[in-house]
């Protein structure tokens, strides 16, 4: 499981290393606080999209792209019983030049699930969610005109993809891998209010290991296509009409 988590990490571009600073562009808190910083952020990737889409696409779609750090988060829970600190002053971000994202974490910032109490860890779940991803993506929204919610539910319906997957190639992860679903997406991280992750998706026929889940909203790829639906992803609801 360690090799499968170390070489899933660098194919997702998510790397642990103690020149983490030096090797970004910045941190995610000054994209969170410098919305001009963001703004060229998302000319970068709307420059290296096909059919030069508009913002709203390119935001919305940012949400996709940045869920695998959302994904690694989870696969080191389950995986290695390892927790991140992703506060956004302690994630460092490179564009890359075709405008992709990679992660610099140091491992520092990275304890074993072990040496925390449950409420340790649920506060650290709780930054992940609501002090990183949903600041970031309200500001996302605002430059790009793209609606929070749905950059939400594309995080969500990955979480929910990669514990399907985790189930099926690791037996012995099925419960860790249901839990940690389950506390990442679950009310009881924000006091039994909603979590900003709860969606519920529909399955799709036969759930295969790659195609479980149905997603709640479009990312909006196609529409870099002339709205050729023949470009939407397996899991789009286009494709899937009830």
């Amino acid at each position: 499981m360690n090799l499968y988590l170390s070489v899933s990490m660098k194919r997702l571009g998510v790397h642990i290393s103690r020149r983490h600073i030096k090797k970004g562009d910045f941190s995610v808190q000054k994209l969170i606080e410098d919305e001009e910083t963001l703004r060229n952020l998302l000319l970068v990737q709307k420059s290296h999209s096909h059919g030069n889409p508009n913002l709203t696409i390119v935001g919305t779609l940012f949400g996709k792209r940045y869920s695998v750090l959302p994904i690694v988060f989870f696969d080191k829970m389950v995986l290695s019983g390892m927790v991140i600190d992703a506060s956004p002053e302690n994630i460092f971000v490179k564009v890359t030049k075709t405008g992709g994202i990679r992660f610099f974490i140091h491992p520092r910032n990275i304890v074993s699930r072990k040496s925390l109490s449950k409420e340790q860890e649920q506060k650290l779940l709780h930054t992940l969610v609501a002090d990183h991803l949903t600041p970031l993506f309200e500001i996302v929204c605002k430059i790009a005109n793209s609606k929070v919610p749905h950059l939400q539910s594309l995080v969500s319906h990955n979480l929910y993809q990669r514990s399907h997957f985790l189930r099926k190639k690791f037996s012995d992860c099925k419960q860790s891998s249901e839990d940690v679903l389950r506390m990442m997406t679950g009310a009881e991280l924000f006091q039994n209010q909603r979590n900003p992750l709860d969606f519920t998706f529909r399955k799709t026929e036969g759930g295969s290991s790659t195609a479980a889940y149905i997603r709640k909203h479009c990312c909006l790829a196609y529409l870099q296509h002339e709205g050729d639906k023949s470009h939407c992803c397996s899991t789009c609801p286009h494709i899937h009409k009830k």
